[in-house]
């Protein structure tokens, strides 16, 4: 069995590797096929992982908390992947209503439904993933979804060297899915038997719904402020601004994929769930190791990408990245998203804390107020402001939300180990600042910036908490 180091490097290696593998296949079809396309594509894109999450229901993370303690492994495994096959025919169901509803191109329809096919795949996998983590075995999710994007890549090149259509990267998402299913099925059997292919009790799977459900809900909402914004930009602008706003999406999303479900709730998470049986001073300096470590982590992100963004886009995207979208625009829209990376990253922490506890039923009520407050500012500013709007809500989301969550946090235990975590990124931001205001753009802002974080973090102790995380509580 693995510790946590070597659990987070096979959790961060394979998401690196498979993401990558997802991306690189996006640039290649942003190359060879057109806007509208490939606009298309990602549409289709966006509307399955909505029905992705609507298939897990936040299951798989309730299953991989009560999988972390032994017992009855195979009963609770069978009725985590029982409840993923109702849900993911509910999801068809929804698909097809969905399609009826909006009279979409036979084309548009025909991508949605390949692309979703890859998708139920990948709900499997998320069962799958919870016996890994629980069991401290994340090396075999590193190699699926390591071979997921090795396939991903390969298709991609496939398709661009015999010219084929974009069906063809439709149908990439199931096939890139098939052998990894084969290999998580396997590795799954070799931790916990064959019990979990016999059919679970009765009630079983309506119990883990149950209980699952306001945490379904609030993941569902969470993917909808991230994905409801497509719908809205092509309605409200067009494919080719959906196409811009995904790729700015996408040069911020495997940021993102660093710490969750990396680190919370992958590698971490089962020593939170230890250290939440210990007692709340346990968790807070979790919190507060975390908090400060994340947060710089964010900002060694943050800084190149607010001032290389457009470089960055047009390297990856090829010289047409701008979709027919002004320069500025585009420019503005990945700075304001990459400026919500630290607060994401905290968001991650106090939602692991929640589920840790066991309490995600109370995470509804701000998910709801954040996405009322995301939505309304959509529909007010997409025509007048533009792209930069999605950006704009999609930050006032997480931080009402994460503000949210802290400060119920606070009000129900005390100190939170927040604020004693933040102190040394706050102060090593001042250089960042300085250059923002002063220097505005250019390489010797980036560079004033970066290297200024880190030595004013390194000199007011930032390396001593690096190499010194809470130590592990025993079970």
């Amino acid at each position: 069995m693995a510790g946590r180091r070597a659990n987070s490097f096979y959790m961060l290696a394979g998401q690196v590797i498979g993401k990558a593998g997802l991306f690189v296949s996006l640039m290649i079809y942003s190359r060879i096929f057109s806007d509208a396309e490939f606009g298309e594509l990602l549409f289709a894109v966006a509307v399955s992982l909505i029905l992705f999450f609507i298939s897990d229901m936040g299951a798989s993370l309730l299953t991989t908390r009560k999988l972390v303690f032994p017992e009855g492994t195979a009963e609770t495994l069978s009725t985590a992947l029982f409840l993923r096959s109702a849900l993911t025919i509910a999801s068809l169901v929804l698909l097809t209503a969905f399609i009826a509803v909006m009279s979409y191109s036979p084309d548009q329809v025909k991508l949605l439904y390949l692309v979703f096919g890859g998708f139920v795949l990948d709900g499997y996998f998320e069962t799958f993933y919870a016996l890994f983590r629980a069991r401290d075995r994340m090396v075999y999710e590193g190699l699926t979804r390591t071979i997921q994007g090795l396939l991903a890549v390969s298709i991609a090149v496939i398709v661009a060297k015999l010219n084929l259509s974009y069906f063809w990267a439709g149908a990439s998402y199931p096939l890139r899915s098939l052998l990894p299913f084969l290999f998580c099925v396997a590795a799954a059997v070799k931790i916990a038997g064959t019990r979990f292919f016999r059919p679970p009790s009765i009630s079983g799977p309506w119990v883990l719904f149950r209980r699952a459900l306001p945490l379904g809900l609030m993941g569902l909402i969470l993917v909808a402020s991230q994905r409801f914004d497509n719908v809205l930009v092509k309605s409200i602008l067009s494919d080719s601004a959906v196409a811009a706003w995904q790729q700015c999406y996408r040069i911020f999303e495997p940021m993102v994929l660093l710490v969750a479900p990396t680190l919370l709730p992958g590698a971490l998470f089962a020593d939170l769930c230890r250290a939440e049986a210990a007692g709340w001073d346990e968790i807070r300096k979790r919190i507060r190791w975390m908090s400060e470590v994340f947060t710089v982590l964010a900002f060694l992100i943050v800084i190149p990408v607010f001032f290389y963004g457009t470089d960055v886009l047009r390297a990856v995207w090829g010289q047409e990245y701008l979709r027919d979208v002004p320069f500025g625009q585009v420019r503005d829209t990945l700075r304001i998203l990459i400026m919500s990376l630290p607060v994401t990253y905290v968001f991650h922490i106090y939602l692991a804390v929640i589920l840790a506890q066991g309490k995600q039923k109370s995470i509804l009520p701000a998910v709801l107020v954040s996405f009322a407050v995301q939505v309304a500012g959509l529909y007010a500013g997409l025509r007048t402001f533009g792209l930069v709007t999605a950006a704009s809500m999609q930050f006032a989301f997480i931080f009402v939300l994460t503000l949210w969550l802290g400060l119920r946090a606070r009000a129900e235990h005390g100190s939170t180990g927040f604020l004693q975590g933040v102190w040394r990124p706050a102060i090593s931001l001042i250089p960042f600042t300085l250059s923002v205001a002063f220097l505005r753009t250019g390489s010797a802002a980036a560079a004033v910036s970066f290297a200024g974080l880190i030595l004013v973090w390194l000199l007011a102790g930032g390396g001593k908490v690096l190499a010194n995380p809470p130590l592990s509580v025993s079970t």
